[in-house]
Parts: structure tokens; C-alpha cells; sequence
């Protein structure tokens, strides 16, 4: 005898509103592999299973809410697409400012081989990075390593968005002197 019953998608959305894990975890199942499939095509296959699982996550810690979507599809795919721009978008500024740092490294020196490579320019941002104050260095982690956005940021640490604001731009202020100075530093020993 089976004991299956089929829900549709809104009878598992009002289910898992009401934190029916079995319920949540077919909607899950239901969706991974669309989701999947469109973010592959986006990047890559790591990213593409993260992003699905920060997704599920949050709308489990948010799970009483689900039953007042309406278009779950339309919603997590939305949801997703968010997820990975704020990725595109944080690595962007990573490009920039490692850039940013190459150029301030190659007008500093006169020989092209002793510019400092990408490694060392990620070893030191990390450095910069450990330096910062703990709320600095916390918000920019969930900003550039997580990417999440600043509204999500200041819901979490239960901080205005103006103040998430303020601590991200003082941090890549810090960062980018840190960066900056180091490089001269380095020139300065090396000559």
C-alpha cells in the first residue's frame, strides 16, 4: 500500500509555512534542478549548488512567510538571479581594486617584472581585510564573501542599512591605504 500523497505546490508552500520540513524538502526537490540548470549557465557548477542552498536556507528561516507567495517559481528563480548578481557585483569590486592596486604597483616601479602578482595582491587584502575592526571586517565578509546585500546585512545584525553602509565604505577606505602602502612599503625594500 502507498502511503505518497501528491501536494500541489500551494498545499507544500502552506505546509511548509506551517514548518512541515517534509513539505519544504519537496518544494526543494521539486526546484533544485531548475534552478541548477539556469544558474550553470550563469557560473559555475560550486556557485550554481551554493547560491541553490543559500536560497533554500533563507526561505526556510523565513518559512512562516511562504504561504503568501503566489508564483513560488517566479519568486525563487528571482530570488537566485539576485544572489548572483550581488556576485557579479562583488567580484567586480575585487577586480577594480586589485587593478587599481597593479596600477599603483606599476607606476611605482620602473622594472615590469617586479610588479607584484595577483596572489600576493590577495594575500595582502586578506591582510588588510584581518585588520579591519570586527564589525568592519564582519560586514564586509557578508558583503563581498557572501554577497549579501546591505538591506540583508543590517536585517541580520539588526543595524539601520546606513550604518552597514558606513562600516562597508570605511572598510574598503582602510583596505585600499592598506593595499596602497604596503605596495610602496614593498617597492621602498625591494630598491
Amino acid at each position: 500500500m502507498n502511503t505518497h500523497v501528491a501536494y500541489t505546490e500551494r498545499e507544500l508552500l502552506r505546509m511548509s509555512a506551517a514548518g512541515d520540513p517534509l513539505a519544504f524538502a519537496q518544494l526543494f526537490h521539486l526546484y533544485k534542478d531548475p534552478l541548477y540548470s539556469y544558474l550553470l549557465r550563469l557560473s559555475d557548477p560550486a556557485t550554481a549548488e551554493d547560491i541553490i542552498q543559500e536560497v533554500f536556507l533563507k526561505l526556510w528561516a523565513n518559512h512562516s512567510s511562504l504561504g503568501q507567495i503566489e508564483q513560488f517559481r517566479a519568486y525563487i528563480f528571482r530570488m537566485a538571479q539576485h544572489r548572483i548578481l550581488n556576485l557579479f557585483k562583488r567580484k567586480a569590486k575585487e577586480i577594480l581594486i586589485i587593478k587599481e592596486l597593479q596600477h599603483i604597483s606599476a607606476s611605482s616601479r620602473s622594472i615590469p617584472e617586479q610588479n607584484l602578482s595577483l596572489a600576493e595582491m590577495q594575500r595582502r587584502l586578506l591582510e588588510g581585510v584581518n585588520s579591519l575592526s570586527p564589525q568592519q571586517k564582519l560586514i564586509y565578509t557578508l558583503s563581498r564573501d557572501q554577497g549579501l546585500p546591505h538591506d540583508e546585512i543590517a536585517q541580520r545584525l539588526h543595524l539601520s542599512p546606513s550604518t552597514v553602509n558606513n562600516h562597508l565604505t570605511r572598510a574598503l577606505q582602510i583596505l585600499r591605504t592598506h593595499l596602497k602602502w604596503t605596495t610602496v612599503i614593498l617597492f621602498m625594500l625591494k630598491k
